[in-house]
């Protein structure tokens, strides 16, 4: 297809850039319609993950990363961009050819780079003033951002929930059929879909379906599940926790923005960052976790760990053509 007839080629590279954020179980759920001087982000609820994410909450974080990641690759082509989120979840960018912030130029540089690391770290700590240099890129008048280090009250109440969401979800049945749906067993299987949860990006090796299929029944459980978050929680420095006093689809895509932007930064000195987000999934455990660690009336949405490590492979990602809406 040429589309240059109606919007310039430079738009391709942003959509592409704007794919690379992440997304629950790497579901990548939007999808994007472009005209000269203006690009729309689509939820795409076919991507939906109905029992993890009923309320479409994680989804609309998704978005709001991707469009973070497109303003921050069409200011580093010289673009300024103006933001515009509809009710509806969609979100509306203005494109104008002007300088973008050198800030921007920079965060843009770690798009290629960045990845959640689902891997064990090396233990080494982050030092609190880094934390705080990555925390400070969160902005958003509803969001807080909190981090505890390793070894504090805070840090083991955080993974004592960790924990029980793990007990919870690996009891219910749909959440392990909505899970596995979304797992890629095999380099075939990646090729194929370029979505969801990569054997790669958890060390796994390539191995036939069918048996991949059968060793990950003989570990989805929360014993298993558990053995493992605690070797990745005593292996990295900080649990940081966002939490907003607004749940409107506007307030979860600026959340997005305000993530992606930390998740960049994290990048940028060579930090690692990865979800748990068990405690914030279950409603139960996230009243709970409010009521002991908020001290406003907030909701938490995310929980990422962060730390040193070795890259994994990267997530597959859908073509740009494949996420372009037809006019």
């Amino acid at each position: 297809m040429n589309h240059q007839a109606t919007f310039p080629e430079a738009y391709l590279y942003f959509i592409e850039q704007a794919t690379k954020a992440p997304s629950g179980h790497n579901t990548q759920p939007w999808l994007f319609r472009c005209g000269n001087g203006w690009i729309e982000i689509h939820p795409n609820l076919k991507k939906a993950l109905p029992v993890v994410d009923g309320t479409h909450r994680e989804l609309f974080i998704s978005l709001g990363c991707a469009a973070e990641n497109l303003i921050l690759a069409a200011s580093s082509k010289g673009y300024n961009t103006t933001v515009t989120i509809h009710e509806n979840g969609v979100i509306v960018i203005l494109l104008n050819e002007e300088k973008g912030a050198e800030e921007n130029l920079i965060l843009a540089r770690q798009i290629d780079k960045r990845q959640c690391n689902k891997g064990v770290y090396t233990g080494q700590m982050v030092a609190m003033k880094e934390v705080q240099q990555m925390m400070d890129t969160v902005k958003e008048p509803d969001l807080s951002i909190q981090s505890w280090e390793k070894g504090t009250a805070e840090y083991q109440l955080l993974s004592r929930y960790i924990e029980l969401g793990n007990e919870i979800q690996m009891r219910d049945k749909a959440f392990k059929k909505e899970l596995t749906s979304w797992m890629r067993f095999n380099k075939k299987e990646v090729c194929h879909h370029r979505d969801g949860l990569s054997y790669a990006t958890f060390g796994a090796p390539n191995l036939p379906a069918v048996l991949s299929r059968f060793i990950t029944s003989l570990v989805l459980n929360a014993s298993a599940q558990n053995r493992a978050d605690r070797r990745k929680l005593k292996s990295s420095s900080h649990l940081v926790l966002l939490s907003s006093t607004s749940e409107t689809p506007q307030a979860w895509i600026n959340t997005g923005r305000a993530l992606e932007r930390f998740l960049l930064c994290c990048t940028q000195k060579g930090v690692a960052t990865a979800f748990l987000n068990q405690p914030c999934e279950v409603t139960e455990l996230a009243s709970e976790l409010a009521a002991k660690l908020l001290t406003k009336k907030a909701y938490p949405l995310l929980l990422v760990r962060i730390g040193y490590a070795s890259p994994m492979p990267y997530a597959p990602r859908k073509k740009v053509s494949d996420v372009i809406l037809t006019p």
